[in-house]
């Protein structure tokens, strides 16, 4: 029994021995007749192709007339994952046309024919011209192009622009860094940077950094007390009554009969005082008085001007209160005269009917 048992274990070791150099042999053979990859990658058609893996995982891009320029980019893309070669290309992106792009390529192979298709190259180009859009050379765009808005926005405008023209990496960065607002522009270029990707990476963290800077809050290390009032610890003293203070007077009204009686009284209008020259300067003060005049006639007689029965209707004197206080008012004149060559302040009043001369003047004079 224990002899068989040996006698099956050294058949099926040698067995699974023979499947393991077969398996062996087989890989070797499939490395030594796979094409190089270069061959693939340039078209080469002298292997078959087979679109098995290709419909198993990858989606061709549909094109139905617009954005023509992407879809060729996808395209070229898409061959180069899947090494398709260059017979099958254009047959392979016809079958995923629709629309106007449709239209067009059944107009195109009546009159080419079906057998008569142009290279990839060559294809891409007639499209370009039928489907493209019309517009001026990508270098005068690309030599115009400024930054408007982020730095994102302004580097997809330079990369849809970069794409249609061939420039080498020095050129392109020199057009990118021209074309960044110059705050950006001079930060950038403080740090040198050898690459579009890493000046876009400079110029988009300095306005991140820029953004929040204008956005925080200044920080403040001193903080804002509300100041609290607090009640005195002794009471304020009170506070002394000056009794040398003048008493405010009330003004008075002066009409005719009061000045009358005051005068014959020898009194002050404006006090109980005796009147005297010296009186005025004492007691200087600057008053508003209003004077009432009662029109005893309701109609107006005409007088002539030649006739000798003209009374004179101001028997009272006019005096003006400026010309008593001896304060210039808008009706007052004051002028400099001389007598003895000695000078002289003559204040002229033009309401007052009276004339007034100070008595130690008069008796220097």
């Amino acid at each position: 029994m224990e002899s068989r048992f040996a006698d099956l274990d050294t058949s099926l070791e040698s067995r699974f021995m023979d499947i393991g150099a077969s398996l062996r042999n087989y890989l070797e053979e499939m490395l030594q007749n796979r094409p190089p990859p270069s061959s693939a990658a340039t078209g080469n058609s002298s292997r078959p192709y087979s679109c098995n893996m290709r419909l198993a995982r990858l989606d061709f891009p549909r094109f139905n007339g617009d954005g023509i320029k992407n879809w060729i980019t996808q395209c070229e893309t898409f061959f180069s994952v899947d090494q398709t070669p260059d017979d099958y290309r254009v047959r392979l992106a016809v079958i995923h046309f629709e629309g106007k792009a449709l239209q067009w390529h059944s107009a195109y192979v009546k009159n080419v024919g079906i057998d008569k298709l142009p290279s990839w190259k060559d294809y891409t180009e007639i499209l370009l011209e039928r489907l493209g859009e019309v517009c001026e050379h990508p270098m005068a765009e690309l030599m115009r192009l400024r930054q408007r808005g982020t730095v994102t926005d302004y580097h997809n405008d330079f990369d849809a622009i970069v794409s249609r023209i061939e420039l080498s990496e020095s050129h392109q960065l020199s057009c990118f860094l021209g074309g960044l607002k110059l705050e950006i522009q001079m930060m950038v270029r403080m740090f040198q940077p050898t690459s579009v990707m890493k000046a876009f990476s400079l110029a988009k963290m300095y306005e991140n950094a820029n953004a929040t800077a204008t956005t925080a809050k200044p920080f403040s290390r001193i903080p804002k007390l509300n100041p609290v009032t607090k009640p005195p610890l002794l009471p304020n003293p009170p506070k002394p009554v000056d009794n040398n203070k003048p008493k405010t007077q009330t003004t008075k009204q002066l009409t005719p009969a009061f000045m009358s009686e005051r005068r014959a009284k020898g009194l002050c209008y404006f006090c109980d005082e005796p009147f005297t020259p010296e009186h005025s300067r004492t007691y200087k003060k600057l008053q508003i008085h209003v004077m009432e005049l009662e029109d005893t006639s309701d109609s107006e007689e005409v007088v002539d001007p030649d006739d000798d029965s003209i009374v004179d209707i101001c028997s009272d004197p006019l005096i003006s209160v400026n010309a008593l206080t001896g304060v210039t008012k808008f009706k007052t004149m004051r002028v400099t005269g001389q007598s003895r060559k000695k000078p002289l302040h003559i204040l002229i009043d033009s309401g007052s009917t009276h004339k007034f001369l100070d008595v130690s003047q008069e008796a220097r004079m």
